[in-house]
């Protein structure tokens, strides 16, 4: 439902089923974080550089503790889960606009019901760099609580925002690949 009101501010708007339909929210690393600290013909060894204004980011605004995991991985058993339990699932990264001018994107993704309407945000946030995983059918005002046990036996590391921030992470990228004849 979309709700709108007109003010001596002029025209606020608000789609008030999107305050009740659930949504998990993550963040990523990013390759300009990696810095090469080797190389050869068969791999490359790099290390994780997280910027100072991410790493003060996540102390404010990320809470307590970070979930590391495979983001491919991740991505394809929360689809498994929806195909399994008929719930749509929809994810993205986010897109950041300038809302202070006319947000004429947002407007026409939420006219035609377009999902790129729950990936779009105020550029006043492009510094978390959002990938959002979205339940557009799972409309609730409470809690939903889905049971991800088996899906989910792969997560990495449950870290605290202070242990990922200290810890220096290699990464080693293979460059061997196989030929099959």
């Amino acid at each position: 439902m979309f709700e709108a009101t007109v003010g001596a501010n002029g025209l606020t708007s608000k789609i008030t089923d999107s305050e009740r339909m659930h949504m998990f929210c993550t963040t990523g690393v990013y390759p300009e974080w990696f810095e090469i600290i080797s190389q050869t013909d068969q791999e490359i060894k790099c290390n994780l550089n997280i910027p100072d204004y991410f790493q003060e980011l996540m102390k404010d605004s990320f809470g307590k503790y970070v979930v590391v995991y495979s983001p491919e991985d991740f991505k394809s058993k929360l689809d498994k889960y929806g195909k399994i339990n008929s719930l749509r699932v929809e994810h993205g990264k986010v897109v950041y606009l300038d809302y202070s001018v006319n947000p004429s994107e947002r407007i026409k993704s939420f006219i035609e019901g377009s999902a790129n309407f729950y990936f779009q945000k105020d550029i006043f946030f492009d510094g978390q760099q959002e990938y959002r995983f979205v339940f557009p059918t799972l409309i609730s005002y409470g809690a939903e609580i889905l049971n991800l046990n088996s899906e989910l036996e792969h997560i990495e590391e449950i870290e605290t925002i202070e242990d990922l921030i200290n810890y220096k992470c290699e990464v080693i990228v293979s460059l061997q690949t196989n030929v099959s004849d």
